[in-house]
């Protein structure tokens, strides 16, 4: 993982709360919107750390027959995550 402090942000809150979820944040801001989720510039509540976090309804994605794109969305954002912790000064994205 990185040394961002971000990061540790994240890891402290997971500590205290076990699996974050949209509760653990506010949000702050809408950045933007597509076929599947909505982006917003968000804070990680108590720890003073803006993310951007997408919001996806799985009951709208199932009836539209989008869960495999977000799927797919998924794996390529874990996959990006990974990359960038596994690098020096890596941001969380």
């Amino acid at each position: 993982m990185s040394k961002d402090f971000r990061w540790q942000a994240i890891r402290d809150a997971q500590m205290q709360h076990g699996v974050l979820g949209l509760r653990n944040f506010n949000l702050l801001k809408k950045l933007g919107c597509g076929d599947i989720g909505t982006a917003y510039l968000s804070e990680l509540i108590g720890q003073n750390c803006l993310f951007a976090i997408k919001v996806m309804d799985n009951e709208f994605l199932a009836q539209r027959k989008k869960m495999p794109r977000a799927q797919t969305e998924r794996e390529i954002f874990a996959i990006k995550v990974m990359v960038v912790a596994d690098g020096d000064g890596g941001e969380f994205c």
